[in-house]
């Protein structure tokens, strides 16, 4: 019984991640057909004010998203913010700053918590 509870907890976790990088994915693939759009009739093309607007707006949604489900997912996911919002070369302006809240502003994990995920994951 603790195992399947342990297995399905697992399958709800995967899920939850799965849909996750699904709507980021198609969210940035409707903001890709936007700005190639707005580029194409621009003097300015990928630069135009137009375009890195709809970016950054678009960075600014992922991000706030991606804050509420890695602190609701925890443990590496969170670490995982945390490296990421550290990283202001590899990921962009927008989501560098929402991420940064989680450096410093995390919800405690009782220990109890703690205790039954060591347990269960190490016997």
């Amino acid at each position: 019984r603790q195992r399947l509870s342990h297995t399905l907890r697992m399958w709800r976790r995967s899920v939850r991640v799965g849909a996750l990088f699904w709507v980021i994915v198609i969210k940035f693939r409707i903001t890709q057909s936007r700005t190639k759009r707005i580029a194409k009739s621009s003097p300015f093309g990928d630069e135009d004010a137009e375009v890195l607007a709809l970016w950054d707006g678009t960075y600014e949604w992922a991000a706030s998203i991606l804050v509420v489900q890695m602190q609701a997912l925890g443990g590496l996911w969170v670490k995982m913010g945390q490296y990421l919002a550290s990283r202001p070369d590899l990921v962009p302006a927008p989501i560098v700053r929402t991420l940064s809240s989680m450096l410093d502003s995390n919800p405690p994990r009782p220990i109890v918590d703690t205790i039954r995920t060591l347990t269960e994951d190490l016997g």
